[in-house]
């Protein structure tokens, strides 16, 4: 069955297992590039420890620095189960994300439909009342299952039916200024859609505070 946004059909068991044999081999090929970049990288700013930076130099670096996201996930648990996975993309946990009065966590839906939407198969429907069943795993490999739909009241794009419980067994809590990065994958055993989550605290790139005009939801 086709994914939805691509030209490309299954076709045969042996086409599978060729598929997936490419896939481990372009996923090792990643790593050791990703790997070799960073030692680059930190070897680099290991020589910039006692330059000081202007203002601006410094903004742009950290912009720089916070863009530059892993291929895939980095979990070492899941390095054997990741099938066919999205480019990754940072998710601000708001308030909303984090507050026991809501149960979701909202995705951006530029991205959704760029990189998660073209995964997902043609009787995958996040747009039915039910959304689809995932599998979403945090920084240590710990699996807990939600549900990934869109409400089409509000167009959002969201992860529910177990993420308070998911958030609530990291100790993540709103205001603290954390910010996920967010891949989704297809189980390399089962085909199913699965979520990898990680985050870190960082306050420096917070956004402002919207004004009490702006109704318009995060």
């Amino acid at each position: 069955m086709a994914r939805k946004g691509s030209i490309f059909k299954r076709s045969s068991r042996g086409t599978i297992r060729n598929n997936k044999s490419k896939e481990v081999m372009s996923n090792n090929e990643q790593i050791h590039e990703e790997n070799r970049d960073d030692n680059h990288a930190a070897y680099i700013l290991l020589s910039m420890k006692h330059h000081v930076l202007k203002e601006d130099d410094a903004i742009l670096l950290q912009n720089m620095l916070s863009k530059r996201l892993p291929r895939i996930p980095p979990i070492q648990s899941l390095r054997g189960i990741i099938g066919i996975c999205s480019e990754p993309f940072e998710k601000h946990l708001t308030h909303t994300d984090l507050s026991d009065n809501f149960n979701r966590l909202s995705l951006n839906r530029d991205k959704v439909i760029a990189f998660i939407l073209p995964m997902l198969y043609e009787h995958e429907d996040v747009y039915d009342s039910k959304g689809i069943q995932v599998t979403t795993y945090g920084p240590d490999g710990v699996a807990c299952d939600m549900i990934f739909k869109s409400w089409a009241d509000s167009k959002l794009y969201v992860l529910n039916s177990g993420w308070k419980k998911f958030y609530r067994s990291y100790g993540l809590h709103e205001h603290n200024d954390y910010w996920a990065t967010v891949w989704m994958f297809r189980h390399r055993l089962t085909d199913k859609p699965c979520f990898a989550l990680t985050w870190k605290h960082d306050p420096i790139r917070s956004p402002l505070p919207r004004s009490k005009n702006n109704n318009r939801k995060s």
